[in-house]
């Protein structure tokens, strides 16, 4: 299947072979409702994880839906995706989010 590859798993804590889905999923404070989600392979895609992240935040708000609230991982707090609105996330102490990008990587 061309989408099977090798990616991270916030759920096993390790690389894993399967495939990769970046999910929407509302909540209404007890339970969750998946309402959207993409596939995203690396190799295959022609979009980067941020552009499905701005494709899903785009359908979402066409579908109507107004959250109070919009919580997402810390991969997804770049300048582009925090512009289109003031939302609460968390960013682990070790990442840095760039106001631009030069090329490469940044390491502390």
């Amino acid at each position: 299947m061309p989408v099977v590859g090798y990616h991270w798993s916030g759920n096993h804590h390790a690389v894993v072979r399967g495939i990769n889905s970046i999910t929407a999923v509302w909540s209404d404070g007890d339970r969750l409702y998946p309402c959207d989600y993409r596939l995203y392979h690396k190799r295959g895609d022609q979009k980067t994880k941020n552009d499905h992240f701005a494709d899903l935040r785009t359908a979402a708000h066409g579908r109507g839906l107004c959250p109070e609230a919009v919580l997402f991982d810390g991969w997804y707090a770049r300048v582009e995706n925090l512009d289109q609105a003031p939302l609460p996330t968390s960013q682990p102490a070790n990442c840095v989010t760039r106001t631009h990008f030069s090329g490469g990587f940044v390491h502390e």
